[in-house]
């Protein structure tokens, strides 16, 4: 069993990460800097960020049983894996998503890197940095 107070910490950084997400969706196909507003904005935002909340929900699933745990090659591996899925949310799927699994990124990272693996640990944060950067970027311009 998962202790929820093992895993606050990481909930709290998720469902913060949602909010943003939401908030970049919106401003996202609302036109952003480049006042290009998609057909249906509204609409678009909402689904964008019920997909942020999926993702967040995944992201925590996937991240919470080994950041509750002890440090071992599970959490060394999700790292990895994880830095690899912001960086294809990013390249490949959609905006919306990509915020709260560079977040689960991020967490994982610095729990990796205190857990002894500082090489892939602080990998993992610098891309999961860049990758928000750059949904963040791409949500204000307006413009993909």
């Amino acid at each position: 069993m998962i202790s929820i107070e093992a895993t606050r910490p990481l909930s709290r950084a998720l469902a913060a990460a949602v909010l943003l997400s939401a908030a970049l969706m919106a401003i996202y196909y609302y036109g952003g800097v480049a006042g290009h507003a998609d057909d249906t904005p509204l609409r678009a935002a909402l689904v964008g960020s019920a997909g942020a909340v999926l993702a967040g929900v995944i992201a925590w699933r996937a991240a919470r049983g080994v950041y509750a745990g002890s440090a071992d090659d599970r959490l060394a591996r999700r790292t990895a894996a994880l830095a690899a899925g912001t960086v294809v949310s990013l390249a490949g799927f959609w905006l919306g998503m990509t915020v709260p699994v560079a977040v689960a990124a991020g967490a994982l990272g610095l729990k990796s890197a205190a857990a002894g693996r500082p090489l892939r640990g602080y990998l993992t944060v610098g891309v999961a940095v860049l990758v928000c950067c750059g949904a963040v970027v791409l949500s204000v311009l307006g413009e993909s």
